[in-house]
């Protein structure tokens, strides 16, 4: 668990330059999808839930930043912990344990979507990757919203719903489809070649055939 929680700080670390700043509400919904358990349900699962949140951000605090934290940023802790309590982002189960709302599900996405970017290997393997999508007028917002995700992350529009990417972007995608709710309505496509790709590979900067 020390670890995960470190690993969340250091990867929050590298969004920020200069001063550290580092989001508390992400790391708590971290926390909470993977799960803290005790031995037993303790009498007031609300309370021992907060302190074993600050306990694991303490220790992975103390360790990436050199510092303790402070009576602050503790407070500060609790403060987003209630706040995450009262907008039903996270709440207790039957068993006892906190888990995730539909929410606070989306909320966690958001922050996944955000930070994710598209890894780009040395050489290209020689293939496409075409999104394409069929989003009914009644989602006007989200096909607009998808398609500003999709050209701010540098994909060329083909044809009309249809864009294209020349590197593996299949999980990239799987967040865009959750984020929207869209699930069945992108297509996700591996194509070996495109007719006339020359300007393509241009635009991409790619090796020409």
């Amino acid at each position: 668990m020390f670890c995960y929680v470190t690993l969340l700080v250091q990867l929050d670390k590298k969004c920020y330059t200069g001063k550290v700043k580092i989001n508390f509400q992400k790391i708590i919904l971290s926390l909470v999808k993977l799960g803290i358990e005790p031995f037993a349900v303790p009498h007031y699962p609300g309370t021992w839930m907060l302190r074993q949140i600050v306990k694991e951000l303490d220790k992975a605090l103390e360790e990436e930043l050199e510092k303790k934290p402070t009576r602050q940023q503790k407070y500060y802790i609790g403060q987003i912990y209630k706040k995450l309590l009262a907008e039903k982002a996270i709440t207790f189960g039957k068993d006892g344990y906190l888990c995730l709302t539909s929410k606070g599900e989306k909320s966690l996405a958001n922050y996944r979507l955000d930070q994710f970017e598209i890894k780009k290997p040395k050489k290209w393997d020689g293939k496409f990757r075409v999104i394409t999508f069929d989003i009914s007028e009644q989602k006007n917002k989200i096909r607009i919203a998808l398609r500003r995700q999709l050209s701010s992350r540098g994909f060329v529009l083909l044809q009309y719903s249809v864009w294209v990417y020349p590197y593996e972007c299949q999980e990239l995608v799987a967040l865009l489809k959750a984020h929207f709710g869209i699930v069945t309505e992108v297509i996700y496509i591996t194509a070996e070649n495109i007719e006339n790709d020359h300007w393509l590979r241009k635009q991409f900067k790619l090796p020409l055939p």
